[in-house]
């Protein structure tokens, strides 16, 4: 039982990575590339830097989330043998709004940069 816990808590933690993001090809041949420090999985007090640049403190808003599903209660032969799957035939909505804001700063230079990222998926 202990030994379960532990490889569980080892996963658990192993699992908190950053994403990896494909690039478009076109994109990776103009673009410099360049090291980055501080993407670490962690969310609180992140500062980041790449190459000669580093940002603020990053401030994270309200993270905002909801969904919408709609079954049915009369299901068919088909749509049951689905359920047994774990296909979902239901009608769902999820909606994600996320805010942030830091400033980037190199030398005398800074930009301020206010983002909104917002998700949804029918």
């Amino acid at each position: 039982m202990r030994l379960s816990l532990t490889v569980f808590f080892l996963f658990l933690l192993a699992s908190c990575t950053t994403a990896k993001l494909s690039v478009p090809a076109q994109f990776s041949s103009q673009a410099t590339q360049m090291p980055v420090k501080g993407l670490n999985g962690w969310m609180l007090a992140q500062r980041l830097q790449f190459g000669p640049y580093h940002t603020s403190k990053i401030s994270r808003g309200w993270d905002f989330q909801g969904s919408l599903q709609h079954t049915r209660f009369r299901l068919s032969p088909e749509e049951t043998l689905l359920k047994v799957f774990a296909i979902d035939t239901d009608k769902a909505s999820h909606k994600q709004r996320n805010r942030f804001q830091y400033t980037i700063a190199e030398g005398g230079l800074e930009a301020e940069i206010y983002a909104t990222e917002k998700f949804t998926e029918k």
